[in-house]
């Protein structure tokens, strides 16, 4: 039998009680391991570096959810927008038809067009770890377009 393990991110390795929240605990944890310069388990040998223990320290003092991936970031704008507009026909439970439209020549920077039906949502991003998001969304037939900003914690900008 083969058993595939599924490298963690650091904060999703951190976040003991899968809550998608860093705890007063875990961010001690996160801090042990930056002091002592150790591996965080599961995740393939990554260690906490400055940049990393400032970002899960923003995820503890926000307290929000982190945000870790370009669906993740589409789906916190989806509830962002039917929170402002109820009624906006924005699928919130949708099967989104995901294609990756980043030039090829282009380095350090990805984008992914998710599609379902009229609506286009596109979500662009630096490859560095804890990317704030760039998204777009648009319906085609109704003419709407919103675009925002959505950290690394989930906060709409």
């Amino acid at each position: 039998m083969i058993k595939f393990n599924r490298i963690l991110s650091i904060p999703e390795a951190i976040d003991a009680d899968w809550d998608r929240r860093i705890s007063e605990e875990e961010m001690l944890q996160a801090v042990r391991y930056w002091i002592n310069d150790q591996e965080v388990p599961d995740t393939g040998g990554q260690t906490i570096n400055d940049l990393i223990l400032h970002q899960l320290a923003e995820f503890w003092v926000i307290g929000q959810p982190y945000v870790l991936t370009p669906y993740g970031a589409r789906d916190r704008a989806i509830d962002f927008l039917l929170g402002q507009n109820p009624d906006s026909g924005l699928p919130r439970e949708a099967i989104w038809d995901p294609q990756r439209v980043t030039p090829e020549e282009l380095v350090g920077y990805e984008t992914i067009r998710y599609t379902q039906g009229s609506w286009q949502i596109e979500v662009g991003y630096p490859v560095v770890p804890f990317p704030d998001y760039d998204v777009t969304v648009t319906n085609s037939q109704t003419g709407f377009t919103w675009s925002g900003k959505v950290t690394a914690t989930g906060i709409i900008s």
